[in-house]
């Protein structure tokens, strides 16, 4: 089932954000997206097993393929999340203000994310040939 997250944000709204919120804003949104369609692609090359060996070997290589891209995407939003938002003046004058759910999400991405092994995966195989 699609679950479309809809903000129902006239555009006087993003007008009144100044240029680094709107900017993040959009980036942030975009990051989302690009994780999403990342995300949904692994699903679907999981959806079947071929019967015949070799494609069996050929579509678990392809998937692999697909999930580095898909950590490599995770990580890149991580990054934007904590260079635009967490060290950013507009994380300073935001953090505060979230609600307790919304703190609790953020202490978990933190606790996710503070591993080497998602950065590992990007840095060696996700976007670059191993050596």
């Amino acid at each position: 089932m699609l679950h479309i997250l809809q903000l129902p944000m006239p555009k006087e709204t993003l007008a009144k954000m100044t240029p680094e919120e709107r900017s993040l804003f959009l980036l942030l949104g975009y990051a989302s997206n690009q994780v999403n369609v990342l995300w949904k692609l692994v699903i679907i090359a999981t959806n079947h097993t071929p019967q015949n060996p070799i494609e069996q070997r050929v579509s678990g290589a392809q998937t692999q393929v697909l999930v580095r891209l898909t950590i490599g995407a995770m990580w890149e939003a991580w990054l934007l999340v904590e260079r635009g938002f967490l060290k950013s003046k507009i994380g300073r004058d935001y953090v505060p203000l979230l609600d307790a759910p919304a703190r609790e999400a953020l202490d978990r991405l933190k606790k996710l994310f503070a591993s080497s092994r998602l950065a590992t995966i990007r840095n060696n195989f996700a976007y670059h040939h191993p050596t």
